[in-house]
């Protein structure tokens, strides 16, 4: 069945992967709980029988729990509980209680809480920006026994049942979800990377880092031209609609609308194909994607209007074909083979094509024939002839209709494939080298194969796919679908990295500031 809403990426987060990052979780909160700050206590007892003012408190030993588990269930569902935790936290204690005969409280005090059990119900929603939010629905604590100094345990074990609740549902609120919107806006490719987004704190590429994977394979382009491209073409991280969660698994759809910034906004004019799951996949894989072919044409929508697809192909840019640009041969084939009226105007000049589209180039999904990337482009092509003295002449220009097919893989965390150019079109538009019709033809067809032969290099090779560096993945099912393409995939998480993440992402609340330590408390094992 198709899907509804107008969505460029789907994301099924399975059971299995549900139990491992229930498994990282307990880790890194093991960690960072003995580390809690809590905020000042002041509560008066029921009954007017006193009040209780416990500051400057912190965790002075700590067992974690025998058993966390975190499971979603339908519709929108997220429940946490643990089991058994058994907790102390040191502060000061003041304040005054009355029950048989007044007692003054005063002095330091520790409050020892064991076989704690807690229990959080959250509904995870699309807030009214379109950022991932979690409301919590349902919080209850159960302290088994609980101890203090002063022998009034029993007196305020159902106030730190309560605050116990009550805390951590202030932190939810405030706190985790506002660093759940910083990571879901509305931002530059080139922003994307930056700080307060989930591509910097999950370690994705930057601009360098996607250029040099380009020069690896000689091909060199202009990087002020790709800055621009990435500074100005905004992607749109938000939901686009309320997350879905069913048998353990949680599904969200990203909105993923493309536009460019410039002196106004610019929208792409069209929207996502509807998409749909497949019925049979891997079995047991820990996540599922789908990315519609929105994606390519909106970005090359986007570019082609900001007239950033224009680029040129010389010795300079794709170094490997520099003896072949040349109106003279000095060994082996070169350009004036095909146009032997180059070297008679222009010897021992050098060729440089520039090719400018005429409209945005389309890449088009199809599930047919096994899976095919479809791709045509439209333009025209301009040969200038560069003399040495670097005098340059404009000597022809033709338009250009290319449509290739290409079939991808991914091993090892590469793209590879094959590409089929089936059809290569030229014709003579203008210019002051009278080029026949047979040469021409013979033009496009030495011209498809030295594009069909560099693009299959480039796939043969393999490409590095941009793979957060949090990240160590196993993609076990790449199947290209009509209008979108299907990745199911395994994950492991760099659990150093991720302890890391999560201190500086939660750094500076209210309750994991960065000058409490973990070691200030004594932390045992279960």
């Amino acid at each position: 069945n198709y899907l509804t809403t107008s969505s460029a990426v789907r994301i099924r987060v399975l059971p299995r992967a549900i139990t491992y990052l229930n498994n990282v979780g307990a880790e890194i909160l093991n960690e960072q709980l003995p580390r809690l700050s809590i905020p000042n206590v002041k509560q008066r007892i029921n009954n007017n029988q006193g009040y209780i003012l416990f500051s400057r408190i912190h965790v002075s030993r700590y067992k974690q729990a025998s058993e966390q588990t975190i499971f979603a269930s339908a519709p929108n569902k997220i429940t946490w509980i643990m089991k058994n935790l058994n907790m102390g936290l040191i502060g000061n204690l003041s304040g005054e209680i009355n029950i048989l005969l007044p007692i003054k409280l005063e002095g330091q005090a520790e409050v020892l809480a064991y076989g704690v059990n807690f229990h959080l119900e959250s509904a995870l929603e699309r807030s009214k920006t379109g950022a991932a939010r979690v409301s919590t629905i349902f919080c209850r604590t159960i302290i088994r026994i609980m101890n203090i100094e002063q022998g009034i345990s029993e007196q305020i074990r159902s106030l730190i049942q309560a605050l116990i609740c009550k805390e951590v549902t202030q932190f939810i609120n405030e706190d985790f979800n506002e660093k759940l919107s910083q990571t879901q806006t509305k931002t530059s490719l080139d922003e994307a990377v930056q700080i307060n987004t989930l591509g910097a704190f999950i370690g994705l590429p930057d601009t360098k880092e996607l250029m040099n994977n380009f020069h690896a394979f000689n091909i060199s382009i202009g990087f002020p031209l790709f800055k621009q491209l990435v500074s100005r073409i905004y992607i749109d991280f938000r939901l686009s609609e309320d997350p879905l969660c069913y048998k353990n698994t949680v599904e969200i759809a990203n909105l993923g609308e493309i536009s460019a910034i410039g002196d106004s906004t610019k929208k792409t004019p069209f929207s996502a194909a509807p998409m749909f799951w497949p019925k049979k996949t891997v079995q047991d894989e820990m996540i599922q994607i789908l990315l519609s072919d929105y994606i390519a044409n909106a970005l090359l929508y986007q570019a082609f209007s900001e007239h950033l697809l224009q680029f040129a192909v010389d010795d300079q840019t794709i170094s490997s074909l520099g003896p072949i640009l040349r109106t003279s041969c000095t060994s082996g084939f070169c350009f004036a083979d095909l146009i032997p009226q180059l070297a008679e105007q222009y010897p021992n000049s050098k060729v440089r094509l520039v090719f400018t589209p005429t409209r945005a180039p389309t890449v088009l999904f199809q599930a047919k024939q096994g899976g095919l990337l479809t791709i045509n482009i439209n333009g025209l092509v301009f040969i200038y002839i560069v003399e040495s003295n670097g005098k340059s002449h404009q000597a022809a220009t033709f338009t250009l209709d290319i449509v290739a097919n290409v079939r991808i893989r991914i091993e090892n965390n590469k793209l590879l494939g094959k590409t089929t150019v089936d059809s290569f079109r030229l014709k003579n538009k203008f210019g002051n080298i009278n080029i026949s019709d047979d040469e021409l033809s013979d033009i496009a067809i030495l011209s498809s194969e030295m594009l069909q032969r560099s693009v299959n290099n480039f796939l043969h090779e393999g490409f590095p796919i941009p793979i957060p560096k949090v990240l160590r993945i196993n993609i076990t099912e790449l199947r290209i679908l009509d209008r979108s393409i299907f990745i199911s995939a395994d994950f492991e998480l760099d659990r150093r990295r991720i302890r890391t993440l999560a201190v500086e992402a939660f750094a500076q609340t209210e309750f994991f500031p960065r000058n409490v330590f973990s070691g200030s408390a004594r932390v045992r094992g279960s």
